[in-house]
């Protein structure tokens, strides 16, 4: 009974995504998972309801994401076999390919492997969530890069990946308390999701990386494992910066995600960077923009992260998502508060083509329609 409860129950968040629950619904467990869903759920006291966010026609399955879509497709397959136990892969053929060298430091360090194409299958957006600056600007050849981590309480044997408050607009707040688990990118700040395989401080994390592309050709097992330990300590320092956020340390967790950042454009041998919608850049942006916000007078630089995510945001979910409509919300939010008004009339008006159908009876979508009205005003007065 338990283990049927695990599997077919569904996390209650607030209308900014944030869990305050887990409920039963029997009806609503029979919905089944998509990576590319055409409906979403939200909770309404004890009822689920579910808005689809596109046209479906009679006959067409209903299907919702039982997890966060901001993840590659490796990601996301390991995730909903641990917790799920169904393989989104199944239906597929080949996709495996064997790694043609290989490096490890300890068992309780880095392993990293390299491969002359993908090890698994893709989807059209890995290829922008792995990609790798080399250091010649020039060069036609592509790289890709995938860095996933486990905790030493975990047993040896089962792979667990990770797949991936309200922003208070008050100065001067330094230690603004953070929530412990919050929306990916709403009103509230955009790292506070769990993502699965993070133990925060509880456990030494266990890094593998995955190299491959003609980028990579005539790599040495030294750099191999340059790359490998470069990035067992950038996911490391995401962890951390994670513990700092949840244990209410914002301006210490602002520090390591600024750290780990600069570690992101400094990769050893033939790679320069990791590329801009790489997803684990994209963790650390949400980290350090969540971070920006606690401390509660870096609403500049929250803004500016906050922009740098919008094209990552935009590639990874679907047209009509509520992630994304309360990340516009975000951006609104902060750019009215900085009376930087043409950005604010921009991301409310976006937020708004969102949230009409995601949040269609939350005071959220009256709050960015107030928003917008009082930017474009200033704007006309402006004007």
């Amino acid at each position: 009974m338990l283990a049927r409860c695990a599997c077919n129950n569904h996390t209650i968040c607030d209308d900014e995504l944030r869990p305050i629950g887990v409920g039963l619904f029997p009806t609503g467990a029979l919905v089944n998972h998509s990576c590319t869903p055409n409906t979403m759920q939200s909770f309404s006291q004890q009822r689920i309801i579910f808005t689809a966010l596109q046209p479906i026609r009679a006959g067409t399955e209903i299907t919702i994401s039982y997890i966060e879509l901001a993840a590659t497709r490796s990601e996301r397959r390991q995730q909903l076999l641990a917790q799920y136990y169904f393989d989104i892969d199944h239906d597929l053929q080949g996709g495996h390919a064997e790694s043609v060298l290989q490096c490890q430091s300890g068992p309780d360090a880095f392993s990293a492997e390299l491969f002359q194409s993908a090890p698994g299958h893709m989807d059209p957006a890995d290829y922008e969530l792995t990609a790798v600056r080399l250091i010649s600007a020039e060069t036609p050849m592509q790289a890709h890069l995938m860095a996933f981590s486990k905790t030493q309480e975990e047993p040896a044997e089962q792979e667990s990946f990770p797949y991936g408050g309200s922003a208070d607009l008050d100065e001067g707040d330094d230690e603004a308390a953070s929530s412990s688990q919050q929306a990916p990118a709403g009103l509230a700040s955009p790292a506070g999701r769990q993502r699965g395989g993070e133990a925060g401080e509880a456990g030494q994390h266990l890094v593998h990386t995955q190299c491959w592309g003609q980028g990579w050709q005539g790599m040495s097992e030294r750099h191999l494992s340059a790359i490998g330990h470069h990035m067992s300590r950038l996911l490391s320092q995401h962890s951390q910066c994670l513990a700092a956020l949840q244990s209410h340390r914002p301006a210490e967790a602002k520090k390591l995600a600024e750290a780990a950042l600069q570690s992101a454009d400094r990769l050893p041998g033939p790679a320069k960077a990791l590329g801009p919608r790489h997803i684990w850049r994209v963790r650390l942006c949400e980290a350090l923009m969540r971070a920006c916000i606690d401390v509660g007078n870096q609403w500049q630089e929250a803004l500016a992260v906050g922009l740098q995510l919008v094209p990552a945001y935009e590639m990874i979910y679907p047209k009509v998502w509520p992630n994304k409509g309360l990340h516009y919300a975000t951006m609104a939010k902060i750019a009215a508060f900085l009376e930087h008004d043409a950005t604010a009339a921009e991301y409310a008006n976006k937020a708004l083509q969102q949230l009409q159908y995601t949040h269609a009876t939350s005071p959220v979508l009256e709050e960015i329609r107030q928003i917008a009205f009082e930017a474009s005003r200033s704007q006309d007065f402006l004007a």
